[in-house]
């Protein structure tokens, strides 16, 4: 177990942000950082304590424990997990309220799409379907179209969970039910498309930059 207070900690980060821009460090950056690795233990108890049912963070998600003025690290923890998802459960599960969530969710869809332009497809994006007096179905994330075939896309962004269970209730319940309201969205789009073989896909992101 390693441990420091918060200035010797935010030094040692300085030089993760070494580049052309700031040959020295970025200081703002380096607080950034430990920001978003931190878990204050001090400020989850005070919240225990007063009854709020909000997520706890998983020692994977921050490793960096803070009690009091010091912080408190295992080195081997950090080494050995993936940190690609753990920025990406930090991102998406405890920071799932976060004013930017929507529009980094909305950064992937274009992303997807460029991807299917480059085998040549053609794509339609974002394609917002007919309201009626009866029904308003919403858009439909990406429609995608080559050789006879059309694929009809709905695109989430989430995390990695915490158990099989958790795994398989998302998949049997949200994105099942993502799903079926996709196809019913896109019905009144593919009905005229009598002589094209349609797939209705759910692509379900772990990163919040692609797919």
């Amino acid at each position: 177990m390693t441990w420091s207070d918060r200035e010797a900690k935010i030094e040692k980060i300085r030089s993760w942000t070494v580049g052309p821009a700031s040959p020295q460090g970025n200081d703002e950056a380096a607080v950034a950082i430990l920001d978003f690795w931190t878990s204050d233990w001090r400020a989850l108890a005070a919240r225990l304590r007063a009854g709020d049912s909000g997520l706890a963070p998983d020692l994977f998600e921050r490793p960096i424990l803070k009690m009091g003025r010091y912080l408190f690290q295992l080195p081997w923890v950090v080494a050995m997990q993936n940190n690609a998802t753990a920025a990406i459960n930090n991102l998406r599960r405890l920071g799932a309220r976060r004013d930017e969530a929507r529009e980094e969710t909305r950064r992937i869809e274009p992303r997807v799409a460029a991807l299917f332009e480059e085998r040549n497809f053609r794509v339609v994006l974002n394609n917002r379907l007919e309201r009626t007096n009866d029904d308003d179905p919403g858009e439909v994330d990406l429609i995608c179209a080559r050789d006879g075939q059309l694929l009809v896309l709905e695109i989430k962004s989430t995390y990695l969970r915490r158990s099989k269970r958790d795994a398989w209730l998302h998949r049997t319940t949200t994105l099942r039910k993502a799903a079926l309201n996709s196809v019913a969205r896109s019905a009144q789009f593919v009905q005229p498309l009598h002589r094209m073989r349609v797939w209705c896909l759910l692509l379900a992101s772990r990163q919040t930059v692609g797919a």
